[in-house]
């Protein structure tokens, strides 16, 4: 059964901002939307995600990367805290040209792509995307789109 991997390990943001921001990542394809944890300091996001290539219903993927900080706001004896969301780019994939990897090849290695952005440029993050089978061994690490997000490590059947 084919799954479309896609591995979101770091980015970096050109943006230093003095308020304290937490970044995450956003995954779209067609109806399907997942969002990496947040990163805490010095920790790389490090994230896997499958996707069930017969249940996809586009034929691009786009990668987000948002930047989400927290302010106080203080009104009549009350401290209010307020998100903001400020989205750092994208970068986008066609399907048909996603490389296919079937085991014992060696594991893709993460790339460096610039995110594509009019308010903010300069900014890139680490991810690797590839088609690969259930026998992949990312497959047990990663988050699976058809369980929508309930079990968090799955384990693939071997006939």
């Amino acid at each position: 059964m084919p799954f479309l991997y896609v591995r979101v390990v770091k980015a970096k943001s050109s943006t230093k901002s003095e308020s304290v921001s937490t970044l995450y990542s956003k995954l779209v394809i067609g109806t399907h939307t997942v969002r990496t944890k947040s990163e805490i300091e010095g920790k790389d996001w490090d994230q896997v995600f499958a996707f069930d290539k017969e249940g996809l219903n586009s034929t691009s993927l786009e990668v987000s990367v948002w930047s989400e900080s927290e302010t106080e706001k203080k009104e009549n004896e009350e401290i209010q805290k307020q998100k903001t969301e400020i989205s750092l780019g994208t970068v986008s994939f066609d399907l048909q040209e996603v490389p296919k990897r079937v085991p014992p090849d060696s594991p893709l290695a993460p790339q460096w792509y610039t995110l594509e952005s009019e308010t903010s440029p300069g900014n890139d993050v680490m991810i690797a995307v590839w088609i690969g089978t259930q026998a992949d061994e990312a497959f047990q690490e990663s988050w699976q789109s058809d369980s929508g997000g309930l079990i968090p490590e799955t384990r693939s059947k071997v006939y």
